[in-house]
């Protein structure tokens, strides 16, 4: 088979991923004397790469997430009532694997939004669905029937 008719084929099945690092994969393969094992182990990697990333961005999408927070960026000096172990324990999403829910509540600026949205990225990154949303109105459209904000039971891993 030839190269172009491999580009048709991967594309025809929809493997961008594997479509878009073809050419790198067939490099490092003549250079390296990979197997053919080994070039369809490569292909099919950079096909689950791509597609976990892709999963990954459109979770990001719909979780309403505004900015790219992060845990490594928080504000270690800022005075809250969560201490470095609750932290910790949020950072886990341990509590998320185990159905319980996370309500951030306190005053204005203390970080609330910062670090649910920090939580929100990192549930991202692990597969689970995220909606962010602030209350008082956030908790009446979440909860409407028919909302396009209404919670759902699906979305998890």
């Amino acid at each position: 088979m030839s190269l172009p008719q491999t580009r048709t084929l991967l594309a025809e099945l929809k493997l961008s991923g594997s479509l878009a690092r073809l050419d790198q994969i067939l490099e490092d393969a003549r250079t390296c004397q990979w197997t053919p094992e080994e070039v369809l182990d490569a292909l099919l990697q950079a096909e689950l790469d791509h597609r976990r990333f892709r999963a990954t961005q459109n979770r990001m999408k719909t979780s309403r997430i505004k900015q790219p927070s992060s845990f490594e960026d928080l504000d270690k000096s800022a005075s809250r009532s969560l201490t470095r172990a609750e932290i910790v324990e949020i950072q886990s999403l341990a509590w998320l694997s185990e159905g319980r829910p996370l309500v951030l509540v306190g005053q204005t600026g203390v970080g609330k939004t910062y670090l649910a949205q920090a939580v929100g990225n990192k549930a991202c990154a692990y597969g689970y669905t995220v909606f962010i949303f602030r209350s008082p109105t956030g908790w009446s459209s979440a909860t409407r029937p028919g909302s396009p904000d209404r919670f759902s039971s699906s979305g998890n891993p």
